[in-house]
């Protein structure tokens, strides 16, 4: 956030702090992109071939905040730090993706006969590129036309090798992001403040790979939580206060309920726990040292 307020500031995209996902009705579309078209040829025949009239009709989101986050123009990029151009970047190669066609491939289901033995698998060939053209990584999960196994034919197998690796299972911070959005827990602006949070406490540490590994402090914490009060560490909690706050937001509720409920709701837990450090304090010493 504080990268995209930088950008924010330098006028270079819209305002950063919003969760609308739709664009006005009198969004000017090819304005836009008028300032990019020598950016490459990728965003020419995307100008050349917007439609403006079935944007309109693309799904999203009006929350009733600010507008989708869009680049506003370009800028010598030299004038930029490395992280706050791949963002600048990141922005600019999402709205043209949000205006280009959908990708569309194809699900192929294939067999393999080894000994006797078959073995399946599934893979995906692309058939028109649309909006990953400026997101190619969006691609990578596609198998190429050429590296896909014809079938009817026999295939000389000259080296099976078997090796056994050991996967760690612990989400990245993108995939943790995606399970809090699932579940209504947080913003698009305070999600990756809920997650700086938890790092600068101890509780997790980000490896090398963005992965996050609970550290003992986390694990203590949630065990202990579980054990005296298991229902505060539940998804549903965080998301029934955010649903409450936005029926107070939409108008379907006052401040005086919300604030009760939320207040009751922790005040029950806080006692409950409270009134158990001694279980607490047991858990904890587990994992000291």
């Amino acid at each position: 956030m504080q990268l995209a307020e930088k950008l924010y500031m330098l006028g270079l995209i819209s305002y950063p702090r919003t969760e609308t996902t739709q664009y006005s009705k009198n969004y000017d579309f090819k304005g836009t992109l008028n300032k990019f078209i020598n950016e490459n040829n990728d965003v020419k025949e995307l100008m050349n071939n917007i439609n403006e009239n079935v944007l309109m009709l693309n799904e999203g989101i009006n929350m009733g905040d600010h507008p989708p986050i869009t680049p506003l123009r370009k800028i010598k990029k030299t004038k930029l730090t490395n992280n706050e151009t791949r963002l600048y970047d990141l922005i600019c190669n999402y709205y043209f993706a949000s205006l280009s066609s959908d990708m569309s491939y194809d699900n192929i289901q294939y067999e393999l006969n080894i000994n006797n033995k078959t073995y399946k698998s599934t893979c995906s060939i692309i058939k028109e590129i649309g909006f990953s053209k400026f997101l190619p990584y969006e691609q990578k999960q596609f198998l190429k036309a050429n590296e896909i196994l014809k079938s009817n034919i026999i295939y000389e197998i000259n080296n099976i090798g078997y090796e056994e690796k050991k996967i760690e299972d612990y989400i990245t911070e993108s995939e943790l992001i995606e399970e809090m959005e699932k579940n209504h827990i947080g913003t698009d602006a305070s999600m990756s403040v809920h997650i700086d949070n938890i790092v600068r406490r101890g509780y997790v540490k980000v490896d090398d790979e963005r992965r996050l590994k609970p550290t003992k402090l986390g694990i203590a914490l949630i065990e202990a939580l579980e054990t005296v009060e298991p229902e505060i560490v539940l998804p549903k909690n965080r998301a029934t206060i955010e649903a409450f706050v936005k029926e107070l937001a939409d108008g379907k509720n006052n401040y005086e309920n919300v604030m009760n409920f939320a207040l009751n709701f922790y005040k029950k837990k806080y006692y409950n726990i409270s009134g158990q450090v001694n279980k607490l304090q047991k858990i904890f010493a587990k994992y000291v040292n």
